[in-house]
C-alpha cells in the first residue's frame, strides 16, 4: 500500500478587513452546495468580552465569498462558534456557540461564566431562531462547545465540547445528547476526564466511532478513544503520540480518516497540520501542512474541513495573529492514495 499524498489546488481569503482577531471557524457544506463558515471576531484571543459570531458563504466551492454578516452577539458576553456547524437530515442548519463572560479571569483562577447555546436555520442561514441555552447543566461550573455536530440514524444528535463540574478541578470532554432531532439536549456523555475542552468525533462504520481529545497540559498530545456502540460508551483515552490542539476529523469516500490540528511539533514551524489514517486512527501518516505560520506564532490554525462533490477537500483556518490582526482563509486540496 503506497503513501498518502496531499496537493493544494488553491487558496482564498475568506474574511478580512480592519484589524481584528478572526478565528475559531466552523465550516459546513449544505445540500444546496453552498459552503458556510461561522467564526468569532473580536479584539483578541478570548480576553476581551466583545467577540461576535459572523458568517460568510460561497457558492463556488470556496473560490469567492460574501461579505461577513453578524449572526449573533451578546451585549455582555463574548461569543464564538468553533468547528461545529452541521445540516441535519431534515434540512435544518444547527450552529452551537460558546458565550463567555469575564474570560480573562480563567487565566488567573478567578470566576468566569461559560455557556453553550444553539441557533438554527431552516432556510440555509438566511434567518435564525432565537438562541437556546443547553449548558451549563445542573451541577456544572461551565460548559462550552467544540467539535462537529453529529446526527445518528437513530435520531440522536451530538454536540461535543468540554466542561468542569462544580467543586471539581479536572475538566470533562464529551458531548450533549439530543433524542428529538436536535431541539433539546437533556443528556451528556463523557469521553475523557482530566484532558481539555476540545474534542472531535468521527464515525468509522458498523457502530464504531473514534474521538480525539486535546490534552490540557504541555506538550499537548492528542488522546484517542473508541466507541463500539454508536457513542453510548467509550474506551479509556490513550496518548496517540501526535502533538496538537483543535482536532478536526474528515472521513474521505475511501474510508481514509483525515485529522487536521494546530501544529505543535517544535521541529517544524507552527501552523495547521494534517495527518491521515487508513486503520481507523490506530496509526497516522504525516501529510503536507495546510498552513505554515510565517512568523512561527502559535495563535493560528483551527482547521474545519468539508468534502466537495469531486472528492477534493475544502478546509478553513485562521492565520497567525500578528500586530493585532488575523484573517480566515480557505484552501482546496486533493488527497491521492
Amino acid at each position: 500500500m503506497g503513501t498518502i499524498g496531499m496537493d493544494i489546488v488553491r487558496r482564498s481569503t475568506v474574511a478580512t478587513g480592519d484589524t481584528r482577531h478572526r478565528a475559531f471557524n466552523g465550516t459546513v457544506r449544505l445540500t444546496s452546495g453552498e459552503i458556510l463558515i461561522f467564526y468569532r471576531e473580536g479584539s483578541d484571543h478570548w480576553v476581551t468580552d466583545d467577540g461576535v459570531v459572523k458568517m460568510v458563504r460561497s457558492s463556488d466551492d470556496g473560490d469567492s465569498w460574501s461579505d461577513p454578516e453578524t449572526v449573533f452577539s451578546h451585549p455582555e458576553m463574548s461569543c464564538g462558534a468553533h468547528h461545529a456547524p452541521a445540516q441535519l437530515s431534515d434540512g435544518r442548519l444547527i450552529v452551537p456557540m460558546t458565550l463567555i463572560k469575564d474570560i480573562s479571569q480563567r487565566r488567573y483562577g478567578g470566576h468566569y461564566r461559560s455557556e453553550t447555546h444553539i441557533i438554527s436555520s431552516a432556510d440555509g442561514g438566511r434567518s435564525w431562531t432565537e438562541p437556546t441555552q443547553i449548558g451549563p447543566m445542573e451541577g456544572w461550573h461551565w460548559q462550552n462547545n467544540y467539535g462537529r455536530v453529529r446526527e445518528l440514524p437513530d435520531g440522536r444528535v451530538f454536540i461535543p465540547g468540554g466542561g468542569q463540574k462544580l467543586g471539581e478541578e479536572p475538566w470533562y470532554s464529551g458531548y450533549f445528547v439530543s433524542h428529538d432531532g436536535g431541539r433539546t439536549f437533556p443528556d451528556r456523555v463523557t469521553v475523557a476526564h482530566g484532558l481539555a475542552d476540545e474534542i472531535d468525533l468521527a464515525p468509522l462504520g458498523n457502530g464504531r466511532w473514534i474521538a480525539m481529545v486535546r490534552d490540557l497540559e504541555p506538550p499537548h498530545y492528542l488522546h484517542r478513544s473508541y466507541s463500539e456502540d454508536d457513542g453510548r460508551t467509550w474506551s479509556s483515552p490513550v496518548n496517540s503520540g501526535r502533538l496538537g490542539h483543535c482536532p478536526s476529523f474528515l472521513v474521505l469516500q475511501s474510508g481514509t480518516l483525515l485529522l487536521g490540528h494546530r501544529q505543535l511539533d517544535r521541529s517544524r514551524p507552527h501552523g495547521c497540520g494534517l495527518i491521515a489514517s487508513r486503520d481507523g486512527g490506530e496509526s497516522w501518516e504525516q501529510l503536507s501542512d495546510i498552513y505554515t505560520a510565517p512568523n512561527d506564532i502559535r495563535d493560528c490554525s483551527y482547521p474545519s474541513m468539508v468534502l466537495l462533490d469531486d472528492g477534493r477537500v475544502f478546509c478553513s483556518y485562521y492565520t497567525e495573529f500578528v500586530d493585532g490582526n488575523c484573517d480566515i482563509e480557505g484552501v482546496v486540496f486533493e488527497v491521492t492514495e
